[in-house]
C-alpha cells in the first residue's frame, strides 16, 4: 500500500508543478487509480463488477480512510484546474493518516528520449478496432448512466494508450483528456470521436482498412 501511495505522491508532484490541463488531469488518474489500489488491499479484495462500478464497490468497503468517500466522489466533478488540484491534496492527505505516513514529493525521473521507430501494419493493426470496442462503448455507456467517473476513467486510459504509443511511435501524439467536462458527459462522448478520427488517419496512411462486423456471429466466424 505505501508503494502505491508514494507512486500517488509522484503524481500530485507532477500536479503541483504545473497549470496544463493535461498534466494535471493525466496526474489525477494516477493518484485515482493508486488510490484505488491501496482501498482494495486495505480491504483484501477487489472489485467484481468491472469499471463502472468502482465508486459503487468502493463505497460499499468497511476499511475506508475517514473523508475518504466525499473527496472520491468529488474529484472526478470538478472542472477547475486549482479545485482540482486542492482535491488531490486533501485526498492524499486523508491517505497519508490512513497509512500512517507522509507524501514524498520526489521529482519525477525524466525517461531517456529513445529514437521513435516508424509505425507499421504490425504496430498499428487492430489499435483502432481496440479504441472502438473497449473504451469508445465505454464513453457512450458513460453518458447513458450519466457517469461522469466512468467518463474521465475511460479518457484518461485512452489517453495513456495514445500517450505510449506516440512515445515509441513516429504518430502524432493525440490530447484527449484535457478536453475532460464533468458537465458534460456528450461532448466528452464527442471529443472522444474526434480523437479516434485523428488517430486513423494514421490506419489512412498506412492503407489499413477498420475491421467492422454487424454481429456476434460474423466476428465470430470471421475470427475462427
Amino acid at each position: 500500500m505505501k508503494s502505491h501511495f508514494k507512486a500517488a505522491g509522484r503524481a500530485l508532484f507532477k500536479m503541483r508543478e504545473t497549470d496544463d490541463a493535461g498534466v494535471v488531469l493525466r496526474a489525477l488518474a494516477e493518484i485515482l487509480k493508486y488510490a484505488e489500489y491501496i482501498i482494495y488491499m486495505a480491504n483484501k479484495t477487489y472489485v467484481k463488477g468491472g469499471v463502472k462500478r468502482i465508486p459503487s464497490e468502493i463505497a460499499g468497503m468497511k476499511n475506508l480512510p475517514e473523508g475518504f468517500l466525499d473527496i472520491y466522489n468529488k474529484i472526478v466533478t470538478v472542472s477547475d484546474i486549482f479545485e482540482i488540484k486542492n482535491e488531490s491534496e486533501k485526498m492524499m492527505k486523508v491517505l497519508s493518516e490512513f497509512l500512517d505516513c507522509e507524501v514524498e514529493f520526489v521529482p519525477v525521473e525524466t525517461k531517456e528520449k529513445c529514437q521513435k521507430k516508424e509505425p507499421g501494419l504490425e504496430s498499428l493493426t487492430g489499435t483502432y478496432e481496440e479504441i472502438y470496442s473497449n473504451w469508445y462503448n465505454k464513453m457512450l455507456h458513460a453518458k447513458e448512466i450519466d457517469s461522469k467517473y466512468l467518463s474521465f476513467n475511460t479518457m484518461a486510459s485512452c489517453q495513456e494508450f495514445y500517450d505510449e504509443m506516440s512515445d515509441e511511435y513516429n504518430v502524432p501524439l493525440i490530447s484527449l483528456i484535457d478536453k475532460y467536462d464533468p458537465d458534460d458527459l456528450d461532448v466528452n462522448a464527442r471529443n472522444f470521436e474526434l480523437a479516434m478520427s485523428e488517430w486513423k488517419k494514421n490506419y489512412d496512411k498506412l492503407g489499413i482498412l477498420v475491421r467492422e462486423f454487424k454481429n456476434l456471429d460474423e466476428f465470430e466466424a470471421a475470427y475462427l
